[in-house]
């Protein structure tokens, strides 16, 4: 597992919330512990699958610079 604490600091990162059922959870921590990954790695990799299956084929999420309003 790696360290995660450095990317509370970064401004590229940001911390993201929400409540699941406690079975999904706990399945949710045992999986991550087989794989011997991080919450914050495990998030990042289904979230990128779910975001590549749900948004408008021709929107490039990855490559876009967030722009300030």
């Amino acid at each position: 597992m790696t360290n995660e604490r450095g990317k509370r600091g970064r401004e590229d990162y940001t911390q993201i919330s929400g409540y699941i059922p406690k079975r999904l959870a706990k399945a949710f921590r045992i999986a991550r512990a087989a794989r011997e990954i991080t919450q914050s790695e495990a998030l990042e990799e289904i979230i990128q699958e779910w975001v590549k299956r749900n948004l408008p084929a021709n929107f490039e999420w990855d490559r876009e610079e967030e722009r300030d309003t």
